[in-house]
């Protein structure tokens, strides 16, 4: 596997990993009350896959941008 490939596949599963982690922290701390929304409904499972998956979504996009933008050349920098 190339290298930029397996940079990318990495910061995409810890960005995922974090964001999952993140969106169980919200529901469990139950902040803004969500908690206590997604219980009460029938289906609090669907809203919490969501949640999760969509905080994943973005936690890995951000970490694969954050990892493609530190790739950056050594002759921009000054010494």
């Amino acid at each position: 596997m190339p290298p930029i490939l397996r940079l990318l596949a990495q910061s995409c599963a810890t960005g995922f990993a974090v964001g999952v982690s993140v969106a169980l922290l919200v529901v469990s701390m139950n902040l803004g009350r969500l908690r206590e929304l997604l219980w009460s409904s029938t289906d609090g499972w669907i809203g919490i896959t969501v949640l999760m998956i969509f905080c994943g979504f973005t936690f890995a996009s951000a970490s694969m941008g954050i990892a493609v933008m530190s790739l950056a050349g050594g002759e921009d920098r000054e010494p």
